[in-house]
């Protein structure tokens, strides 16, 4: 039995090998993260759904406060009972005595809308809404039918008339309670869906620039004069490691300002006040997602190993992409059927995995088992993608000016 103390050649070997591989890793981070397509997808892009978010907002609120104005011919809303006033969807209602007075209201500008209840309105239950350009929003439409249907329960006891105006709610949950589905409850459903798209695209987007810096360093032979102080190896896995710094650093920042702008719009909507962000997943994500990353960076390497072009190689990395987000495609199928066989199937294949994951577990409990043996899948398609894009990459780089035909390929990944 031999042993190396920690001032032993050997010892230094290793050290210095993982200096100059984190050496590749921080450079590869810093490059990336200064990039103008970077800064402004990581920053420009939040900030400018935010905008129209905000401009929405604004115009949306600049017409729901104006008044909505009826004429009743019915005789429903004669001294008209009015849900209570912290009702968030209330808005001022005018009553005029006949049509005419009411549409002067409304070109005049002084109302958004009005609506016309007839004589027979008891007995068909039929009224008409009128505006011009924009109808009132959907919430300022159920506030008046709330309104309505208080009226139509005139004589019942008050809270027993306004229990039967709001309507029934009916809230879905899985007999273990981890799952829940409600109005409110809503955005808490798709928020696994909304994580893995944004995973999916900071992926694709973080394996583009690897592609990129990769054909463009084979190209300007700035990688031979590189190879001459580190191996293959060292390069490759500095690469990878900084590739997943940039993508995550990108994820964090995405989530900093999606947690503000919620914290923000929760004083002020009830339906982003219930939001809760789901941790369970958080952790699958991680689990999931970070494998993943190191092997879309490894098919990506070795993509730009084997070619001699730019559009080459994104035309190879399209396929890629394309399985990545194939889900998305079949998303209707597993809405239907999240357990079936061809939620397990795209579970289980490392390259539709994470995003499969996302969107099942929006929807159903997922057996810890298939979470398990997904990530074991996408673990060893990672090991096994870094390797054979370094061993791609040593025979693309004794091949320069030319790209590696399958058969190449093929020798390199059995050498």
């Amino acid at each position: 039995m031999t042993s190396s103390s920690p001032w032993s050649p050997a010892s230094r070997g290793q050290e210095a090998e993982m200096g100059k591989l984190w050496q590749v890793a921080r450079y590869e981070y810093q490059r990336h993260v200064r990039r103008r397509g970077f800064l402004f997808t990581t920053f420009g892009m939040p900030l400018l759904i935010i905008a129209i978010g905000v401009i929405s907002t604004l115009v949306a609120e600049r017409g729901s406060n104006k008044p909505l104005g009826y004429v009743d011919r019915a005789g429903v809303l004669r001294a008209p009972l009015l849900p209570p006033q912290e009702d968030e969807d209330a808005v001022p209602l005018i009553a005029f005595d006949d049509e005419a007075a009411a549409r002067s209201a409304l070109e005049a500008g002084q109302i958004q809308g009005y609506y016309l209840l007839p004589e027979d309105y008891l007995k068909e239950g039929r009224g008409t809404l009128y505006y011009w350009n924009d109808p009132p929003d959907e919430d300022t439409q159920d506030y008046f039918e709330r309104v309505l249907r208080l009226n139509l329960m005139r004589g019942l006891p008050p809270d027993v008339a306004q229990r039967l105006a709001e309507g029934p709610e009916m809230i879905i949950r899985s007999p273990d309670g981890q799952r829940e589905a409600s109005k409110e409850g809503f955005l808490n459903l798709m928020m696994p869906y909304f994580v893995g798209i944004l995973f999916m695209i900071a992926i694709q987007m973080s394996a583009g620039y690897l592609l990129q810096a990769v054909v463009e360093e084979k190209e300007n032979r700035t990688m031979e004069l590189i190879l001459t102080s580190i191996t293959p190896r060292q390069f490759i896995g500095g690469k990878v490691i900084g590739l997943v710094g940039v993508g995550l650093t990108q994820i964090a920042l995405w989530s900093l300002g999606g947690i503000i702008a919620v914290r923000i719009a929760r004083e002020r909507w009830a339906l982003v006040a219930a939001i809760t962000f789901p941790w369970d997943f958080a952790l699958v994500a991680l689990v999931l997602f970070l494998p993943a990353y190191v092997m879309l960076a490894g098919l990506m390497t070795g993509i730009g190993a084997a070619v001699t072009e730019l559009r080459e190689a994104q035309q190879m990395a399209g396929l890629f992409n394309l399985l990545l987000a194939a889900p998305y495609f079949v998303v209707p199928v597993l809405f239907q059927h999240p357990n079936g066989l061809l939620a397990l199937a795209l579970t289980l294949f490392p390259l539709t995995a994470p995003v499969t994951m996302s969107i099942r577990w929006s929807l159903t409990l997922v057996p810890l088992w298939q979470v398990g043996v997904s990530a074991l899948l996408l673990l060893l398609s990672a090991w096994l993608s870094v390797i054979a894009a370094a061993r791609l990459f040593r025979a693309g780089m004794l091949r320069y000016g030319r790209r590696l035909s399958l058969r190449g390929m093929w020798q390199a990944l059995r050498s």
